[in-house]
Formats: structure tokens, C-alpha cells, sequence
């Protein structure tokens, strides 16, 4: 998987955006995770969600039965992630 990232802060005095990429969520499965957190009013909002949202995702349910080790197709693979991206935002 290759990737590249940029940041431009414009105006600005400082950069309040923030971004995480973990490239392999996990090693018997194909999953990425990119993510991109607007700091429009200041940097603690997508400085905290940066640091939180991985780990959250990492002990949803969902995600937990995705990884577990059972066979899964495509689509119930789709749907488990789905729903552990949502877990891992309401945590």
C-alpha cells in the first residue's frame, strides 16, 4: 500500500488539522485506516480524536468479531467494519 500525505495551513498561524493513517489495522486482514480531523476552532477537538479513535476502534465489538478468527465474506466483512467504525465514534 503506498500513500502520501500533505498539510496546508494557508493564513494561518498555526496547524489545527489533524490526520492518523495506519496503513494494516490488522495482519489476516486487508483494512487501512485514514483519517483526517478538521481543527477549525483550535487543535484540542482533532488533537484528541487522533490519538482516541484507532484504539476505540481497535476494542469496538465489532471490530473484535471481524478479527476473531471465523471466516467472514465480503459483505459481512463491509458490514462488521461498518459498524465498527461507528462503535468507535460513539465511545
Amino acid at each position: 500500500l503506498g500513500f502520501a500525505m500533505h498539510q496546508d495551513i494557508g493564513g494561518r498561524k498555526s496547524q489545527e488539522d489533524r490526520m492518523t493513517v495506519v496503513p494494516c489495522l490488522h495482519s489476516g486482514l486487508a483494512a487501512s485506516f485514514f483519517g483526517i480531523f478538521d481543527g477549525t476552532v483550535g487543535d484540542f477537538c482533532s488533537d484528541s480524536v487522533k490519538d482516541l479513535i484507532v484504539p476505540a476502534l481497535l476494542e469496538a465489538p465489532a471490530w473484535k468479531e471481524l478479527v476473531g478468527g471465523k471466516a467472514f465474506g465480503q459483505a459481512e466483512q463491509a458490514k462488521l467494519l461498518s459498524s465498527a467504525l461507528r462503535q468507535a465514534y460513539v465511545a
